[in-house]
């Protein structure tokens, strides 16, 4: 069997086909993977298909931002196999970090209204890039700022400013 290169990954899985096998005493496919190079018969089993035409697996719970070696191994009636001759190297997605949730936040007129906001990456990425659009601000609060670092955001409120105002932050990893 030949694995098909065009595969839909997501951060932890991925789906994987190929092409069907031609034995005519077909027993079953084998869809074996490992972090490392030599996909054995020990490495670890993701799906095992007694249809013949069954020929796409979906491999789940894997590790994002990691390579896989994935190989398809064909079994006949008679205990014989014969796999893939290349395993597919693929690397899995990156997640996108998410703001955790933020309470309203309410000002008052020349007091200085200060608050935190925080992301969480589910890869546990160590860096996170954050940032206020300025180009992006409601007016009336072009004096806000964000320090990137901290990310703290600061505004005072004069008395011409009363209201409701949304403000756009984003993160990247």
């Amino acid at each position: 069997v030949v694995l098909d290169k065009n595969y839909i990954e997501t951060p932890t899985t991925v789906k994987i086909t190929w092409s069907k096998s031609q034995d005519s005493i077909f027993s079953k496919y084998e869809v074996r993977y490992s972090e490392t190079e030599g996909v054995t018969r020990e490495s670890e089993l993701s799906c095992e298909n007694a249809d013949i035409n069954d020929t796409t697996c979906t491999i789940e719970n894997l590790k994002a931002n990691k390579y896989y070696h994935i190989k398809v191994v064909v079994f006949d009636k008679k205990g014989f196999h014969s796999g893939s001759k290349k395993p597919l190297r693929i690397m899995t997605g990156n997640s996108k970090p998410e703001f955790e949730a933020l309470v309203e936040q309410v000002g008052e007129e020349k007091n200085t209204l200060s608050f935190t906001v925080k992301a969480i990456d589910p890869d546990e990425d160590n860096i996170l890039i954050y940032d206020m659009p300025k180009d992006l601000l409601p007016k009336g609060l072009e004096k806000a700022t964000f320090d990137k670092h901290k990310r703290r955001f600061k505004w005072k409120p004069d008395y011409d400013q009363s209201g409701s105002y949304s403000v756009i932050f984003v993160v990247e990893d």
